[in-house]
């Protein structure tokens, strides 16, 4: 319902991610038993009143005690919850953001079943060692979780290597007053996904979408000024070639999928 005012920028969502994430390496750390005294003293903890009755309702038999402890797990940093709780928040509809949710726990259930199993049967060496995979696991995705969120604020390009085989692709097709550049959007994410534009220059997007799902279905692009929302099939993005020479990012809106326009004069 929120989602219906309120629009959320590349700006903000990276933001968040980012925030995910950083909170991501500090648990994977700890777990791997390297996060510093100081630094865990630091990290945001439940207030010890809630905890107690956490622990109490875990031991619960009420029927209510699962669908309460679960719906906790919604306020917990994880980097794949908060983008899709961002990803319902953009969707603007009651309906489809609890769709949205809904599948995603669905979703998650055998893995997190698995989980709660190994946790509970491993003791001693194996115990510990279970811990310290799911530490070094947490690390790998807070990392990737940063560059998703680094690249939606639309920060300046660190590095970006692209996909095996792509290159840099030139104008398709030029008329004297546009310039026309297309890409395809599949599970492996955009084809090509670099373009070479003319600077200052109105310039046609044509994006067919036809075998997009979830995230793709959406380009941002915050130094493009660009958060356009595709339908399946053929897409036309119009707009005005940055004055600036450069490189400028675009990706979903979770920044899983990205891409590059390089601006020449």
């Amino acid at each position: 319902m929120i989602g219906q005012t309120v629009s959320v920028s590349p700006f903000v969502s990276g933001a968040i991610t980012a925030v995910a994430a950083v909170v991501m390496l500090a648990l994977g750390a700890d777990m791997l038993k390297l996060l510093p005294k100081r630094l865990k003293k630091m990290m945001p903890t439940m207030p010890a009143f809630i905890s107690r009755r956490v622990m109490r309702a875990d031991s619960s038999m009420h029927p209510a005690a699962p669908l309460l402890l679960g719906a906790g797990t919604f306020f917990l940093p994880c980097g794949f919850t908060q983008a899709l709780q961002l990803y319902a928040l953009s969707a603007g509809s009651f309906g489809a953001g609890a769709l949205i949710m809904g599948a995603f726990a669905l979703g998650t259930v055998p893995a997190l079943v698995a989980l709660g199993w190994f946790a509970d049967s491993w003791k001693g060496k194996s115990g510990r060692f279970f811990f310290r995979l799911a530490g070094a696991a947490l690390v790998v995705l807070g990392v990737i979780n940063f560059g998703n969120g680094y690249n939606l604020m639309g920060l300046p390009v660190l590095s970006y290597n692209a996909a095996p085989g792509s290159e840099a692709a030139s104008f398709a097709s030029d008329d004297g007053q546009t310039q026309t550049v297309s890409m395809t959007i599949g599970p492996n994410g955009y084809s090509p996904d670099s373009f070479t534009l003319r600077a200052n220059e109105p310039t046609r997007w044509l994006i067919d979408a036809t075998n997009a799902s979830g995230c793709q279905m959406a380009i941002v692009s915050r130094s493009l000024g660009l958060n356009q929302a595709l339908n399946a099939g053929e897409n036309v993005i119009e707009f005005t070639a940055p004055a600036a020479p450069g490189t400028y990012q675009f990706s979903c809106p979770m920044g899983m999928y990205r891409g590059q326009i390089i601006v020449r004069s």
